[in-house]
């Protein structure tokens, strides 16, 4: 029997070697993860490095059956190969209640142990995932704790983009509560969200005026989107929009 990288094993120490990250005599780890990398297989021992970094998920077994072509072949149809984002839809609970929302019609429910997002992406970052989307429902009203989770990210390092998903509503507001914490007013919510690391602050629009306002049923919040953005931009984050295409927008040829 002899052992490879797993997919995950192999996103993993890819992106390390690219980083130039990993240097033979590191560490028995790296030293097994190079071997893997450049000769594809080795044999297999029952000893706690492998039987730890199987655990880990880096490497798994390999019948001696499969040659190394195989092997090439699977990491060739790896399907982590180009993930570039990772989405949480921390929850489906909203505020409005706009006419085209998938959201209507599935249960209402918020991650309840933001520290499992936080595992999963420790698990990402060493795959190289560098971009987090955080997505609801309405995430900056009921995703209490999805800013930990924000900030856990951050901590590794400055580079990641991380984009927060809203309708807008909490701008020009007071005394309010997001994220599970009260908040005096728009400028100090978007301070607290540059704070815990969002890069990113992105509006949903449903089309121009008053079309949005209709979809959305809240009159004027279009226009309080254009005036967020330009806080949004002096906060220091980047303000970016979603846009809904609607199939009357389409020009005829």
């Amino acid at each position: 029997m002899n052992i490879r990288l797993s997919y995950y094993g192999w996103m993993v120490t890819r992106h390390l070697v690219n980083a130039n990250q990993l240097h033979l005599g590191d560490s028995p780890e790296t030293d097994l993860l190079l071997d893997l990398y450049t000769g594809l297989i080795a044999p297999h021992a029952d000893s706690s490095l492998h039987n730890s970094m199987r655990d880990e998920g880096l490497i798994e077994l390999s019948n001696d059956s499969v040659g190394r072509e195989d092997i090439l072949l699977r990491y060739r149809r790896n399907p982590f190969e180009h993930v570039e984002k990772v989405i949480f839809e921390f929850t489906t609970y909203c505020n409005f209640n706009c006419e085209h929302c998938y959201n209507a019609q599935v249960p209402r429910m918020t991650e309840a142990n933001p520290r499992l997002l936080m595992e999963a992406v420790n698990s990402l970052l060493r795959m190289g995932i560098r971009r987090f989307d955080f997505v609801g429902g309405e995430v900056s009203r009921y995703g209490n704790g999805w800013l930990d989770v924000v900030e856990h990210i951050r901590s590794h390092g400055e580079d990641i983009v991380i984009s927060l998903y809203t309708n807008g509503w909490w701008l020009e507001q007071e005394n309010f509560k997001a994220a599970g914490q009260p908040i005096i007013s728009t400028q100090a919510y978007l301070e607290e969200l540059k704070r815990r690391g969002i890069s990113h602050v992105v509006f949903s629009l449903d089309g121009q005026g008053e079309l949005h306002d209709a979809s959305r049923h809240q009159i004027g919040l279009y226009q309080k989107i254009l005036r967020g953005m330009e806080q949004v931009k002096k906060t220091g984050l980047a303000p970016r929009v979603s846009l809904l295409i609607r199939p009357e927008w389409t020009a005829e040829e």
